[in-house]
């Protein structure tokens, strides 16, 4: 079997079939499997020919973008439409399990279009918070380690704190009213 070379895939045709694996959503794995190279292959290609990498990050980019999009769509919420078909009922039979079962009038038929509303995907607006707000909304809290300094704070880093505190402050004050006036509670 002939050993496959790196310059047999920067042609423009070769690396448009690179760029379609991966928007087609392929793994780098995947796409090594496609072309008859390992993995590791694939990552050497990838250092030594910038034409290699440029067509796999042009490929990426329209499923990153779709991605990102179904994320917003989730963590919002919308409306999708459904169709439905609507039959009257021909005639009941017994089924194999002796179980009556309704027989459909397939010709009267209607299919009917019903609008409904997905609610706002909770695991999504997690997520895309932690990314928008990580000050505010990550997992992981930074704590400043003072033992070294005797406890003291330099004046650069109590400031910086002291207005990630203030800013945070301020955006649960205007959450807290916000919901204040939304419940009409004048108390």
């Amino acid at each position: 079997m002939a050993r496959i070379k790196v310059e047999d895939w920067i042609s423009p045709g070769r690396l448009s079939q690179i760029e379609q694996w991966a928007r087609d959503g392929l793994t780098d794995k995947q796409i090594a499997k496609n072309i008859g190279i390992g993995y590791s292959t694939l990552s050497e290609w990838r250092a030594r020919k910038p034409e290699i990498t440029e067509a796999l990050k042009r490929g990426k980019v329209p499923l990153v973008q779709e991605l990102e999009d179904a994320l917003y769509k989730r963590a919002k919420g919308f409306y999708v439409t459904e169709e439905r078909v609507e039959a009257k009922v021909l005639r009941y039979e017994n089924g194999k399990d002796g179980k009556p079962r309704a027989i459909p009038d397939t010709k009267g038929a209607k299919v009917i279009q019903i609008k409904r509303y997905v609610p706002p995907d909770v695991t999504a607006l997690i997520f895309s918070l932690k990314n928008l707000v990580p000050v505010k909304w990550r997992d992981r809290r930074e704590y400043i380690d003072t033992s070294e300094t005797g406890g003291e704070i330099s004046a650069d880093v109590r400031n910086a704190v002291e207005q990630a505190v203030q800013s945070y402050g301020d955006a649960d004050t205007d959450a807290q009213g916000k919901e204040a006036g939304e419940s009409g509670d004048d108390s």
